[in-house]
């Protein structure tokens, strides 16, 4: 599978996904701010608050375009998922950093321990959306099932 879409049941209708732009955004961050994916992202709920917040402070610490494209760099972190990501970010806040490096290996140790709380089993990944925001979540096989 390459690619998971909702259902759209009206004609004219769009649902703009904020992962398939991250490429182009990167490239212009000016364009973030007023991207109609990142809106669609915030009204789903799947832009959080820890998205703005360290967004917020990337912007203030490296001015707004280098602050937005650092946050579009947190949010190209692909192979990790989503909650682990947000985990990540929310961590280096914590330590009041805004390092895209930082985020990724606190991200890699997100995932990590829930990884070990699963006392071994082997994992696999949920064939759900797969975006910057809402990627699978990595479950054993157990869960998976259900």
């Amino acid at each position: 599978m390459i690619a998971r879409h909702p259902r759209l049941t009206r004609r004219h209708t769009y649902h703009d996904i904020l992962d398939h732009y991250l490429e182009i955004l990167l490239v212009r961050p000016g364009a973030f701010a007023g991207a109609a994916a990142l809106a669609q992202a915030r009204a789903e709920g799947a832009f959080t608050r820890t998205h703005e917040a360290l967004w917020a402070a990337a912007k203030q610490r490296a001015g707004d375009r280098d602050g937005t494209r650092m946050l579009i760099e947190v949010l190209l972190h692909r192979q990790v998922p989503a909650d682990a990501v947000v985990a990540g970010m929310a961590t280096v806040l914590r330590v009041e950093a805004t390092s895209t490096d930082l985020v990724a290996i606190e991200a890699r140790k997100a995932m990590e321990n829930r990884e070990g709380e699963d006392d071994g089993e082997d994992m696999v990944v949920d064939d759900g959306p797969r975006d910057c925001l809402t990627r699978p979540l990595v479950r054993t096989r157990a869960q998976a099932r259900r």
